[in-house]
């Protein structure tokens, strides 16, 4: 692609040696699998039912670090006399004892992914994934090049899951700044608390809530500003059928956006731009092009835009 004008020459073509954004310090990580193409994120699972198994495991840990005597309801830790007694929750028996605590606690936890890994379906090990983290699927399209989604295709035949994209509750509440309800609650019509974020139809941007009235809300839009650049006038009454939107969700929005990056790696759909300048020679006419600027590495052509005509 190129444009001119008298003064000026612009490239725009597409950009092959880009790194892959996969190794960018993303949130969610990527588990793939697939026979051709080397997908996602790198790990040492050898099927899908391995990565499930050990994401539950671990999960079943940082569950016993916040409550040490029990493990997803399935076993607990029982002290009796001098000895700790571990105690099957469904069969109400004791499975063993041991005067070891710690000892009793890694037996729970050893007892209740054995039962769960070997006993219950993927869907049950997504379910109880999704109680501590959010996870969503990964389809690959595989006709004539490569393009992923976290939605399935509407072809069938060319396209496949080809794994999934998560990251813990406990990470997106420790490296983001929204609340719980704007991170995991998908009802966008909900009445918003402080603090949490809404849109109004005569407005393209967030206004984040600082009071809540009987009918309405005192909003600032002005809120993502540093404190000298608000303004008093940007905080705005807003009734609550003014609302339109309360954000919702930011965590599978998140994901979604790194599915969405990744995609377009994929698809090469990735660009640069060089920019020349045209010299004329005085004397006779000639001209030629004097290198100016160029950059790499944009995922979207309207970037390119955005960055020449704010430079």
């Amino acid at each position: 692609m190129k444009a001119e004008n008298e003064n000026y020459i612009l490239r725009i073509e597409r950009y092959d040696d880009a790194e892959s954004p996969r190794e960018w310090d993303n949130l969610g990580t990527m588990f793939c699998w697939h026979s051709r193409h080397v997908l996602g994120d790198k790990h040492n699972y050898y099927d899908h039912r391995a990565f499930l198994e050990s994401f539950v495991r671990e999960l079943l840990q940082v569950e016993q670090l916040a409550e040490p005597t029990s493990v997803s309801g399935l076993f607990k830790v029982e002290q009796r006399g001098n000895k700790y007694d571990v105690i099957d929750v469904s069969l109400k028996y004791t499975r063993c004892s041991t005067k070891n605590l710690t000892l009793a606690r890694e037996l729970a936890l050893n007892y209740a992914a054995e039962e769960l890994t070997e006993y219950a379906t993927d869907a049950e090990l997504l379910s109880i994934i999704s109680e501590y983290a959010v996870i969503l699927p990964l389809y690959l399209y595989d006709h004539s090049g490569i393009t992923m989604s976290s939605s399935p295709f509407s072809c069938q035949w060319d396209s496949v899951q080809v794994g999934w994209i998560f990251c813990t509750k406990e990470r997106f509440r420790e490296e983001t700044g929204y609340t719980e309800d704007e991170l995991f609650n998908t009802d966008s019509s909900r009445h918003p608390a402080i603090g949490e974020r809404i849109k109004t139809a005569d407005s393209e941007w967030w206004g984040q809530v600082v009071s809540v009235y009987k009918d309405s809300y005192a909003v600032d839009f002005d809120w993502n500003k540093i404190p000298s650049a608000r303004s008093s006038k940007n905080i705005k009454i807003v009734r609550n059928d003014e609302i339109i939107e309360v954000m919702s969700y930011q965590a599978a929005e998140i994901l979604e956006e790194e599915v969405e990056t990744y995609d377009k790696y994929l698809r090469g759909d990735i660009y640069g731009y060089e920019l020349s300048e045209k010299i004329k020679c005085n004397c006779c006419g000639h001209v030629v092009l004097e290198y100016v600027d160029s950059c790499h590495g944009y995922y979207s052509i309207q970037d390119i835009k955005e960055n020449l005509s704010s430079s």
